[in-house]
């Protein structure tokens, strides 16, 4: 494979359209938008409820069968095998742990030059923009390779396996406000570090995963056996080198 980077001219709009990142244990599913940046973040102990002990055990005995299957193309007969033969107790929904959310334009900006990469060798994702200066409220429209002024934005995301952490870097060619803030659709309770200018301050968000999670539920219920978990955001501002 000569070409190893995955390279795009939009945002992703979806998830089918977001690049993903991991290391095997830690996952994030990345939008790159250029206004809000949403990493909607997995582990892969993050399951609802919790194991069921009377449940039939994992028969792998039906695993050549269903290879036979899925060879033939027939993937409905082997999805019905697996679900026959392989549950196990650990059988519940895996679950997104929630959303990190950097906002970096308000809503009514207007980037230009927006690209997005994924390199397959590294499993670095870059993107970079540029926010012009508000001159009208006509469109900017800007010719192939101009220079174009305004904000050079431009962010660098990877999930380091060796520290297990996902690390995200935001460079600016100009002062920029930022808000970066938490989203999960799990009963959870988010904080803020009221920091001092220009110091370090953390983003924590504490989630519980309901006891059962599926597509056949109308109701989400929760119990004290459910998963517990944390999530924290480390934010470092770096003032940018004098010149």
């Amino acid at each position: 494979m000569k070409n190893k980077i995955l390279f795009y001219k939009d945002e992703a709009k979806n998830w089918n359209e977001a690049l993903p990142l991991g290391n095997g244990h830690l996952g994030a599913m990345a939008y790159s938008g250029a206004v809000t940046d949403v990493l909607r973040l997995s582990e892969d102990t993050l399951w609802s409820g919790h194991p069921h002990p009377d449940a039939k055990g994992v028969d792998t005995s039906v695993l050549p069968k269903v290879r036979k299957l899925i060879a033939k193309g027939k993937f409905i007969e082997a999805q019905d095998e697996l679900s026959k033969g392989m549950p196990g107790a650990h059988s519940e929904g895996f679950l997104t742990a929630g959303d990190l959310c950097v906002e970096i334009a308000g809503a009514d900006a207007r980037p230009a030059a927006y690209e997005r990469s994924l390199d397959l060798e590294t499993a670095t994702l870059t993107s970079s923009f540029v926010l012009p200066p508000r001159l009208n409220a006509a469109e900017p429209i800007y010719k192939a390779g101009e220079d174009i002024p305004g904000n050079h934005v431009s962010r660098e995301v990877f999930i380091s396996a060796p520290d297990d952490v996902l690390a995200y870097r935001v460079t600016c060619s100009a002062r920029t406000n930022f808000r970066i803030f938490g989203a999960c659709d799990l009963a959870h309770i988010s904080a803020a570090e009221e920091p001092a200018e220009g110091s370090t301050y953390t983003l924590t968000l504490d989630g519980v995963c309901p006891s059962v999670a599926n597509m056949y539920e109308t109701d989400v219920n929760y119990d004290g056996e459910s998963v517990h978990y944390r999530i924290m955001a480390l934010v470092t501002p770096e003032p940018a080198e004098a010149k």
